[in-house]
């Protein structure tokens, strides 16, 4: 399964993270996206994610990189995109929690397995 991560910059330089709030890894911290829809590019599936999820607009600025993990339940291809917010959250739909952190303290939070590998990849 392929799935987008969107590294969501503030002005300040904080990366926005997210807790989930439902399914198997319920209680962890992810950096927000989703699962590509078939014919969906990964702008597309980011851009539509975001929106669902927050009711936000962004702008998928450039590839970051990519990890493959496999869960017990499945497989991912994680693909981070750097992105710039073009508004602000408005809502709140799949996530308990969410939070905008420097990057040297995001490893502090308890990531899902597949996104803290990728913060291993990308951190500056």
């Amino acid at each position: 399964m392929r799935v987008v991560a969107g590294i969501l910059k503030d002005r300040r330089g904080r990366v926005l993270i997210a807790r989930r709030a439902a399914g198997c890894r319920k209680g962890l911290w992810e950096f927000p996206g989703g699962k590509v829809e078939p014919g969906e590019s990964d702008e597309e599936a980011l851009k539509r994610e975001f929106m669902e999820e927050f009711g936000m607009k962004i702008r998928v600025e450039r590839f970051l990189g990519e990890v493959w993990h496999q869960y017990p339940d499945l497989g991912i291809n994680l693909v981070a995109y750097l992105c710039t917010p073009l508004g602000e959250i408005k809502k709140r739909t799949s996530h308990s929690e969410i939070a905008w952190v420097e990057w040297k303290k995001v490893s502090s939070y308890p990531l899902a397995p597949a996104d803290a590998r990728l913060l291993n990849l990308i951190r500056p």
